[in-house]
């Protein structure tokens, strides 16, 4: 799973405004952590397409720590469940 601008755009306002010299954009970071979760892999082992794994991991620490992954995932759907989301 990847998302495109499109759909970035619907998210981009919840993330934190980066600083510094960000190399890695979110777009790309958020594409990582998609892959992670899709294909389980460990951080070292994550394509160098998506930037310096040690990069991806402190972006991701740092949404953990704000909070912002959890808003994040409350707007993903769930499509394991058929989409039932359990309020039956």
């Amino acid at each position: 799973m990847q998302l495109n601008e499109k759909q970035f755009k619907k998210i981009a306002p919840l993330l934190p405004k980066q600083r510094g010299n960000v190399k890695i954009p979110s777009l790309v970071i958020i594409n990582a952590l998609l892959y992670i979760a899709e294909n389980g892999c460990k951080w070292r082992a994550l394509p160098e397409k998506y930037g310096y794994w040690h990069t991806v991991y402190m972006r991701f620490s740092r949404w953990v720590d704000s909070g912002v992954i959890y808003t994040i995932n409350s707007l993903i759907p769930n499509n394991n469940n058929g989409g039932n989301n359990g309020n039956n």
